[in-house]
């Protein structure tokens, strides 16, 4: 019996394209992943809880393209401090 990624349904479809936008949108994709599926990662060797990750990802798509390059610039352990005190409201 075939497994459900090799029937080739519409969900497998889904999956692939889901899977593709996320690995697309580089480290901001890791942290939509790891959110939407609600499942520690490692991203750059950091371990990497959903929480902080919907933090990270709320934290990007709400800033400036200007603030937006500048917070990706940043190391993994800086973007999720920095989101988990805004998200916080912490200084």
């Amino acid at each position: 019996m075939a497994g459900p990624d090799q029937r080739g349904g519409p969900m497998s479809g889904m999956k692939r394209y889901v899977e593709e936008r996320w690995k697309a949108e580089g480290r901001i994709g890791e942290y939509r992943r790891i959110a939407e599926l609600h499942a520690a990662d490692t991203v750059d060797g950091l371990l990497v809880d959903a929480w902080t990750a919907a933090a990270c990802v709320t934290l990007h798509d709400a800033l400036s393209e200007r603030n937006r390059a500048r917070w990706l610039a940043m190391s993994t352990a800086q973007q999720c401090e920095v989101a988990v005190r805004l998200t916080m409201g912490g200084r």
